[in-house]
């Protein structure tokens, strides 16, 4: 497609998008607490701006946000950055009524992590506007808040915290009947299906024996409705090509990556596996992540192939992006 007004416009978000993310990124991973409880109550007795308005403003400064000239640019925060109540963990059922111990072995471990006060954090999946603006939705706790977590030799594997639940809480909602899980961590997801009256029965799909074993001992027995669940230990990609083509999974959840940093080859391959199952109604963790590091990386292809920028913003969107992730011509990686 020849280069225009159109294609540059979107070249250029595309490298807002990328600008802001990696920012963000680098503000989380460095410095996610420097907005303090003693720098906010400082700021309020010389502002009579809101809390809210305080740490956007900051947080913005912080990212390099504000240093953009085009209107648009402060959404990324504005529009991304928001309070988060602690009733989302204290009234969770499975935070409150699962407690884990402060233990492990053989590299895995449950312990429990904290939230200080204003320190941001990422609490769902990513906001795909119509124009394709990415907006990561991130939020703070205004009080030090608790949470329990798995760890694989001393990274955090899954947590009960608000990016998990609200990025699951959609998956949650969606499944019934028969349901297999790919990806155990702390059975967060399993156990919120089997409560569910319209959920039959979750299999769990985990190759890790070590987890399998902290998990059954630990966490499953605190099940209520632990008839529900069955363990599976297998590799996830041999369970997905031998077994699932003739199984009769109603819904089907893959959860086997930490980020985007190692999921998107692997939630192409999954994508893959699933088109040979088409009885079974798949969903994937933090997908909308995944589809814009997929629509990111295939930009230069699509706007070559594209014969208008109508036809490349339809090849640039989700549902166009789902079904290319299941075409062999889309590179791993």
């Amino acid at each position: 497609m020849r280069e225009n007004n159109e294609t540059a416009g979107l070249r250029r978000l595309r490298g807002m998008n990328n600008d802001v993310a990696s920012a963000i990124s680098e503000f989380l991973d460095e410095t996610p607490d420097l907005v303090s409880q003693d720098m906010i109550d400082t700021l309020l007795r010389t502002s009579s701006s809101s809390v809210e308005t305080l740490v956007k403003a900051l947080v913005s400064a912080y990212c390099g946000v504000s240093d953009y000239e085009d209107p648009k640019d402060p959404a990324y925060i504005e529009e991304g950055l928001q309070e988060v109540k602690p009733e989302l963990l204290l009234n969770n059922p499975y935070y409150k009524h699962i407690r884990l111990p402060d233990y492990g072995e053989d590299g895995w471990n449950f312990s429990h992590l904290s939230y200080n006060p204003y320190e941001i954090f990422v609490r769902d999946d990513l906001m795909l506007k119509p124009d394709y603006m990415e907006i990561v939705p991130l939020g703070y706790f205004r009080s030090k808040v608790t949470y329990p977590v798995v760890m694989q030799r001393g990274r955090e594997w899954m947590a009960i915290k608000p990016s998990e639940i609200n990025s699951m809480a959609p998956a949650i909602e969606a499944v019934k009947g028969d349901v297999a899980v790919f990806g155990l961590g702390l059975g967060y997801f399993a156990y919120m299906a089997s409560l569910k009256e319209s959920v039959t029965s979750v299999t769990i799909v985990e190759i890790d024996e070590r987890i399998i074993s902290l998990f059954e001992k630990y966490v499953l027995t605190q099940f209520c409705l632990k008839e529900k669940i069955r363990i599976v230990r297998a590799d996830a990609f041999d369970y997905l090509k031998d077994v699932m083509p003739s199984a009769r999974y109603d819904y089907a959840f893959v959860d086997l990556w930490h980020s985007t940093d190692d999921g998107l080859d692997l939630y192409l391959k999954s994508k893959r596996l699933a088109a040979q199952v088409p009885q079974t109604h798949f969903l994937y963790w933090i997908e909308e992540f995944l589809l814009s590091a997929l629509r990111w990386r295939e930009f230069d292809k699509i706007l070559d192939k594209a014969s208008s920028i109508s036809e490349a913003l339809s090849m640039l969107s989700d549902d166009a992006l789902r079904t290319q992730a299941e075409a062999k011509d889309v590179a791993l990686r």
